[in-house]
């Protein structure tokens, strides 16, 4: 492929506008949804635990199961420059993630040759919103992608220029993306396959055998399949036969050193994994569970399978009954497992706006900010535009992967295309898992978005090309896969809540409401119009039925707990909380959220984690195993309560020595220091120099100090002193 014309100098520029929009946008999301400082249960949880036992000298291998250590070790590193603030982590990870962007311009120029192709997919790295949510959040996903297309584009230039020490440092990129999420540990085997697999070209083509460094090939790369010229047939026999010797024997060499370095790299987890462990543990345990997580019928068998499965202490031993289970269920009924692939490969490529079709949101309120941190999900804006990006590279990849240049060059991104979905339609689909799918697509789809007005001009001369019917016969699939009749129903029902406003109001969401009965968000539309018109009591049974539909819904069971707050009922706050617990956990996202979205005059004593106060405290982890009443501080922690002229006073308790700050917002006074001696203690702040203390109105008392590691296995936040109750008086 001919490079177009293009000013180097531009091009720097746009690698660097490239950045700056990266790093924008994830800054933005990290503000938005993961600023909080919280470690949400699950996954995040996991590689959070992984890194802490990483910086005390560890790794965390008394889980449900072996979490790859390449994300926690990067964790590890960035946590003590963050302070161990897990909210000032995430900003740096999301600039770091930023500058990853411009692997996508490394991986088109490599393949294409091209800096306006390579400009194009920096870009479309840099704006993709799923990509960039998880890259502020704490999950693996975007340094996997990134070291992915780094791996790739590593192991295209050790095809193309034949040099051993690319292949070696090809197989130490996939190896770190392999430590970071198993999946790719399949892709490797591939990846020194390719290498090996001869090109049917000229003998004197340049990718059989090394060139120099800055020489040009002799020849062009052919496409895969094509015929050989005539002079190659007038070529001597026995240099032929010489020829072919010498470069199988180079592609080898290739191959080696690809395994080589993924090996350098794998193999040393590999030994202390079997060291740890009695058995050999290539990457993780979580493969062969999640597998069989893929095969569970009922929530009831998965209940009873999983005290089975966990109650095994050895995590190898864990994987190997989950391998048995899977195997047993698929010789039960290998019909039913094949058809149940197609659905998770549906769930895998399915739109994120689903989540709204459906009403199945978790973290979301109605206003489209988030109550808890799941990188999940977005605002119904945010999703739209994110699925707009997704069906573009989707569609404009399949075209640019069909119509390629040079078919052996998009080989290793359609091997990887299809690891992904395979692996999905064997365990578990998740739009989350899609993401290092749609990464590779994203270089293609930008050589199509730049050639589109060549190729519309000759249309009319390609529709005898199989290429052109390849690419529709894989947009008609896609297409196919990700369309769902609930979508209809959606619509039908937003129009008529499009125009729920004035006396219409009631009338157009009832409307919406029978339109689409099923969707819990028809009934959080009218509770959240209840409560605005004063009912209360109303809007709580809204909120009640729309928990029916999806008990998992953190908005509405926070709502719940606001009103219960409102009318005195502590055994409904009490309640919701421990839902709230039992499925997600109540922490400072939560907390946050509450604490903006709450408009009620504060108390005059606020108990930091208790239900009933909630709104008016921010700043703190959740509820811990050693106190009975409050809650510890982040660090850095907030209680808003109506004020007095008397004294602000606060309980705290840390440990022997530590240094804590009391300041009251507003107050001319310097912030209060006081030496704690590890027992509880009583700080009083004077209110009487604030101005207007005597009107009665909000004050924030404002509460520091530095942090340390709580527990490691029970509790393993860092956190600040903990706060029994703060009050005016």
């Amino acid at each position: 492929m001919q490079d177009i014309p293009f000013h180097s100098q531009r091009y720097r520029w746009g690698l660097v506008l490239i950045v700056i929009v990266a790093i924008i946008l994830r800054v933005s999301l990290w503000w938005w949804g993961s600023a909080s400082g919280v470690v949400p249960p699950g996954d995040a949880e996991e590689y959070y635990r992984a890194a802490v036992h990483i910086l005390q000298g560890g790794y965390h291998d008394d889980g449900k199961w072996l979490r790859p250590p390449g994300y926690p070790v990067l964790l590890a590193l960035i946590l003590p420059c963050a302070g161990m603030d897990v909210s000032n982590a995430m900003l740096i990870q999301a600039i770091l993630m930023g500058v990853g962007a411009l692997a996508f311009s490394g991986f088109a120029r490599q393949i294409f040759g091209r800096h306006d192709v390579a400009l194009v997919a920096g870009m479309i790295g840099a704006i993709f919103i799923p990509l960039a949510t998880f890259a502020s959040a704490l999950y693996a996903e975007a340094l996997f992608v990134t070291l992915m297309i780094l791996g790739l584009t590593k192991l295209d230039q050790a095809s193309e220029t034949g040099r051993s020490r690319t292949a070696f440092f090809a197989g130490i990129v996939l190896a770190a993306a392999t430590l970071t999420r198993a999946v790719g540990l399949f892709f490797i085997p591939l990846a020194a396959l390719f290498l090996i697999v001869p090109v049917h070209t000229s003998p004197n083509i340049h990718v059989l055998t090394p060139r120099r460094q800055g020489a040009k090939p002799a020849t062009k790369p052919l496409r895969l399949g094509a015929f050989a010229s005539t002079k190659d047939f007038l070529y001597p026999k026995y240099e032929q036969i010489l020829l072919i010797l010498q470069a199988s024997k180079h592609r080898w060499r290739l191959a080696l050193a690809l395994a080589l370095g993924a090996t350098l790299l794998i193999g040393p987890w590999a030994l202390r994994n079997y060291l740890v462990h009695d058995h050999l543990i290539l990457v993780d345990t979580n493969g062969g569970i999640s597998v069989w997580f893929g095969q569970v019928r009922n929530p009831e068998e998965k209940a009873a399978r999983d005290a089975e499965l966990f109650a095994i202490p050895n995590l190898a031993e864990r994987q190997a009954l989950a391998n048995r289970w899977t195997l047993e269920r698929v010789q039960e009924d290998p019909v039913a497992f094949v058809v149940r692939m197609r659905y998770k490969v549906a769930s895998l490529l399915m739109l994120q706006t689903r989540n709204y079709a459906a009403g199945d949101l978790i973290a979301i309120a109605s206003d489209g900010s988030p109550v808890v941190q799941n990188a999940g999900e977005l605002s119904l804006p945010l999703t739209l535009l994110a699925d707009a990006e997704y069906i573009m590279i989707m569609l404009a990849g399949m075209v640019g992967i069909a119509f390629a240049p040079n078919y052996r060059r998009a080989l290793p991104a359609l091997l990887w295309a299809a690891i992904t979905v395979g692996l999905v339609a064997i365990s578990i689909g998740h739009p989350r898992l899609r993401l290092p799918l749609v990464a590779v697509y994203i270089p293609f789809a930008a050589y199509a978005l730049m050639q589109l007005a060549h190729t519309w001009r000759k249309l009319r001369l390609r529709w005898r090309d199989p290429r052109l019917y390849a690419a529709l016969l894989g947009i008609l699939l896609f297409l196919g896969l990700i369309a769902s009749t609930r979508y209809i129903t959606w619509i039908k029902a937003e129009r008529y809540a499009l125009q729920a406003h004035g006396a219409a109001s009631a009338a157009m969401l009832i409307a919406a409401q029978q339109v689409d009965p099923s969707n819990p968000l028809r009934s959080i539309a009218r509770a959240d119009f209840a409560l605005a018109q004063g009912q209360a009591d109303v809007a709580d049974q809204h909120y009640q039925a729309a928990l029916d539909l999806e008990g998992r819904s953190q908005y509405a069971r926070a709502m719940r707990i606001l009103l219960a707050g409102e009318r005195g009922d502590t055994q409904a706050a009490e309640a919701e909380l421990a839902a709230i617990n039992a499925y997600w956990r109540a922490g400072n996202d939560l907390y946050r959220w509450a604490w903006e979205h709450v408009e009620a005059a504060p108390p005059q004593r606020v108990i930091p984690g208790d239900p009933m106060m909630l709104g008016f405290y921010r700043g703190f982890a959740p509820a811990s195993f050693d106190l009975e009443r409050g809650a510890w501080t982040l660090g850095k922690a907030e209680v808003r309560l109506r004020t007095t002229c008397g004294a602000a006073v606060a309980q705290l308790r840390g440990v022997a020595g530590q240094v804590a700050e009391l300041h009251v917002q507003g107050s001319p006074q310097p912030p209060m220091r006081i030496v704690l001696d590890g027992s509880e203690q009583e700080v009083q702040v004077s209110l009487a120099d604030l101005p207007g203390c005597e009107r009665g109105e909000a004050v924030t008392v404002q509460i520091s100090s530095p942090t340390h590691l709580l527990d490691l296995a029970r509790a393993p936040w860092y956190v600040g002193v903990a706060v029994t109750q703060v009050e005016t008086r």
